[in-house]
């Protein structure tokens, strides 16, 4: 039992460090025309407006978003290659701000988090690929303040903080 509750902390620190970070990366960012831009490594075609998309080398719709004063503005959505959903980001001014969403390849929710100014605040949950919740964590300002694991039908009479919802680490 303690190796379990161990690999499973060891799992929800390694997910959490991982996608903190990839929610407060810097964006880089290079205009090469009026109609493209490159962010990232990206080149990005412009289309009406402030719309800009790009395209998989199949052709295929890879991510598309608006740009306002050279900066992201607005909700940006990443597509897997079969087309189906994979990221919904919220953008204010360049910075991630609002809802982060990740989607698996079946379509079901993988996270949902809430970010300000670029930092995880609030709850940020995370499911199974067959849609079951696995994990909620708490974030207050970026710093991780409480982790709550899930799993369907399982109760242990000898240690009540590891499933079924309850706390299995909190910050002291």
């Amino acid at each position: 039992m303690k190796q379990m509750k161990l690999t499973i902390m060891i799992f929800m620190s390694l997910t959490i460090v991982g996608c903190q970070s990839s929610s407060s990366q810097s964006i880089a960012f290079k205009r090469l025309s009026e109609n493209k831009v490159i962010i990232n490594g990206d080149t990005l075609n412009k289309l009406e407006g402030n719309q800009y998309q790009k395209y998989f080398d199949s052709g295929k719709l890879e991510y598309e978003g608006k740009l306002i004063n050279d900066k992201k503005e607005g909700r940006w959505i990443t597509y897997y290659e079969n087309g189906s959903l994979c990221k919904e980001i919220d953008y204010s001014n360049g910075q991630q701000n609002g809802k982060f969403i990740w989607y698996f390849t079946n379509g079901n929710k993988q996270e949902e988090a809430d970010v300000v100014n670029g930092i995880k605040h609030g709850e940020d949950k995370y499911w199974n690929n067959d849609g079951t919740l696995n994990s909620i964590t708490t974030f207050e300002n970026g710093e991780q303040i409480e982790i709550r694991a899930y799993k369907p039908n399982y109760i242990n009479t000898t240690d009540t903080t590891i499933y079924n919802g309850d706390v299995i680490w909190k910050k002291e």
